[in-house]
């Protein structure tokens, strides 16, 4: 019989193994062992076991369309850092450059101009780290 601390372990591998699909093994390196003091790490194993091993492993929708919901919600909250990541994510996730400029005019519509560009300026910058890490620039 599992016990619940078997399960977190579960779930925590789980969540990882999906994080670095998306995001990629560099990134999940550096926010979960490289930059994390013991403080935070508490924090980085919540959102790894909940967020990367319940909800995104979770059936019903692909990759790409929960990029295309975090990225949204992100943008709307403002929250730069994490868009960037994810924006990153959603072009591992098969979204292309064109289909991000688009999903981006449609959040500067419906957040306000100031939002969006800041949005689009995040968005840019990550395409370009992007393409590098990539070898496509």
């Amino acid at each position: 019989m599992q016990t619940t601390e078997d399960l977190h372990k579960l779930l925590y591998t789980e969540g990882e193994k999906q994080r670095r699909k998306v995001l990629g093994d560099v990134h999940v390196d550096k926010s979960t062992k490289k930059d994390v003091s013991d403080f935070a790490r508490a924090g980085v194993e919540l959102v790894t076991e909940v967020a990367w091993g319940t909800i995104w492993t979770r059936p019903g929708l692909e990759a790409k369309q929960r990029s295309l919901v975090v990225m949204s919600v992100l943008s709307a909250l403002g929250k730069q850092t994490e868009l960037a990541s994810h924006v990153k994510g959603a072009l591992n996730n098969g979204w292309t450059e064109d289909e991000l400029k688009e999903i981006f005019m449609q959040i500067m519509l419906q957040c306000g101009m100031p939002k969006g560009m800041e949005c689009f300026r995040t968005a840019d910058a990550a395409i370009k780290e992007w393409r590098i890490e990539h070898g496509k620039e």
